[in-house]
């Protein structure tokens, strides 16, 4: 991601992001602050105990603080995965992130689906002056049309569609045709099971 986190104190700090889908994509990102008497090894049983509630930790032992992704998804709950991330490392740059979701909401400028930035974290408490780490990504209103949304399309009209499948959907974030998929390796197991019966 360009421009240093640590802004005039030039200490080459930089964050670098992956791009992917499915559902280890990162949907939430916070900066925390590092324990002051933790050591390293402590930082790794962070990490490890992050891992299995699915939150992603990175973290460097001259840094103050740490980075915390959420993998909502894993967690089962409905979220969108982080389309674009940016630093601010000044009074200037963090202009532009405003000037930029002013476009955006505006609809001049297009940043993902339209998705205005929103700080993650502010590093100045630990020393580095005006600088932050801005997100973006798609949130839920209440003005958006589930149907739109979650892409439920010709699902509500199969028979086998109830509330039991909807709240699947929503909570992982299913496509359409991820159920149909779905749907179809459990025909093919229930047939082989009715075959079986009919043989024995």
């Amino acid at each position: 991601v360009a421009n240093d986190l640590s802004g005039s104190l030039e200490l080459n700090v930089h964050l670098w992001t992956q791009i992917g889908v499915g559902l280890d994509c990162i949907t939430q990102l916070v900066v925390k602050e590092k324990s002051e008497h933790i050591s390293n090894e402590g930082m790794k049983l962070l990490v490890s105990d992050g891992a299995s509630k699915n939150l992603r930790i990175v973290w460097h032992p001259h840094l103050p603080f740490y980075l915390e992704g959420a993998c909502s998804i894993r967690q089962g709950k409905s979220d969108f995965a982080i389309e674009a991330v940016r630093i601010a490392n000044s009074v200037e740059t963090k202009r532009e992130i405003f000037r930029l979701n002013k476009m955006i909401a505006n609809g001049i400028a297009d940043q993902g689906q339209g998705s205005l930035f929103r700080e993650a974290g502010d590093l100045s408490r630990f020393g580095f002056h005006e600088c932050s780490i801005w997100i973006s990504s798609r949130l839920p209103t209440a003005d958006d049309d589930e149907e739109i949304l979650y892409k439920f399309g010709k699902l509500s009209q199969m028979s086998w569609y109830d509330a039991r499948l909807r709240k699947v959907v929503k909570s992982f974030n299913l496509s359409e045709s991820d159920v149909f998929a779905l749907r179809g390796v459990f025909d093919d197991m229930l047939q082989g099971r009715v075959k079986t019966s009919i043989l024995i």
